[in-house]
């Protein structure tokens, strides 16, 4: 048996492995900005619901 691997198989082996980090990359980006805009949107959602709470 010949000890060579073609050139095409760690490619296609490597190929799921960087798909998958870049799609965790991508997730964790969207979830951060997903957290942030909430953490700035929460003090303008307990005004809005103060306000009706107290008829204002």
């Amino acid at each position: 048996m010949g000890g060579q691997v073609p050139v095409w198989v760690p490619i296609v082996v490597a190929a799921p492995g960087f798909i998958g980090v870049l799609g965790a990359q991508l997730i964790a980006a969207w979830r951060e900005a997903q957290i942030a805009y909430r953490t700035l949107r929460a003090p303008a959602l307990d005004t809005a619901a103060d306000s009706r709470q107290h008829g204002r």
